[in-house]
């Protein structure tokens, strides 16, 4: 299935469904004003079969014959200690400080002391979060939020298309390191039905972070 964003998937004229990821009760002499950045539905649907998708080849890289591809890369893998079960976590640090974790249940993306972005695999739904450190398990992570106010919302809007564009890039560099047979063999192997073939996906994600920098904040 092609994945194609273009502009109008913002536009609320096209029907799109809206989903809300924070409000902020404002006190004024009208009573309540909600700040809310909001997400159509369409843009939703295609970020969460993306990134399903995404994380199933991050662990057919893990997995790869020939080694493991994400330390090929230059990510440093954490293990959960020998008595805790959990997943290992990938850690990567960008040139402009930014930090990459990644482990089976999402990713995070930012940098301390603001904190960052945390994407869980099955839903399109950014949420702030403190730096994780280590952590093994979802459970051990601290408590993730929506953004709560206008400067939350404008973080969410910031680190969520830059995350996107470096998942674009590290397609990239997977089909051209790996090999598109590679990608698509991995893709062969998932149960479910692939948003993208091997080569579109990188444009996939810049699309889809295109669509992300028009999300707009509004007051109800």
């Amino acid at each position: 299935m092609k994945i194609r964003l273009s502009g109008p998937v913002l536009s609320a004229s096209e029907g799109a469904v809206e989903t809300r990821l924070s409000s902020l009760a404002l006190s004024t002499s009208e009573g309540t004003v909600e700040t809310r950045l909001s997400i159509p539905h369409k843009v939703r649907k295609q970020g969460t079969a993306l990134l399903d998708q995404q994380m199933w080849c991050f662990g057919c890289d893990i997995r790869r014959q020939s080694g493991n591809a994400l330390l090929a890369y230059g990510f440093e893998r954490s293990r959960p200690p020998e008595d805790m079960k959990g997943s290992s976590q990938y850690c990567l640090r960008l040139e402009d400080g930014t930090r990459l974790v990644l482990w089976a249940f999402g990713l995070y993306f930012g940098a301390a002391p603001q904190g960052g972005l945390l994407l869980r695999r099955y839903e399109f739904s950014p949420r702030l979060l403190p730096d994780p450190g280590q952590a093994w398990k979802s459970e051990n992570l601290p408590r993730p939020r929506l953004p709560a106010c206008r400067a939350d919302c404008e973080q969410a809007r910031e680190l969520l298309p830059a995350a996107l564009r470096w998942l674009a890039g590290y397609e990239d560099w997977a089909l051209a390191q790996l090999g598109v047979e590679y990608r698509t063999n991995c893709l062969a192997a998932w149960p479910k039905r692939a948003a993208t073939k091997p080569e579109e996906t990188p444009q996939a994600w810049r699309e889809l972070a295109q669509a992300c920098e028009g999300v707009r904040m509004k007051q109800s």
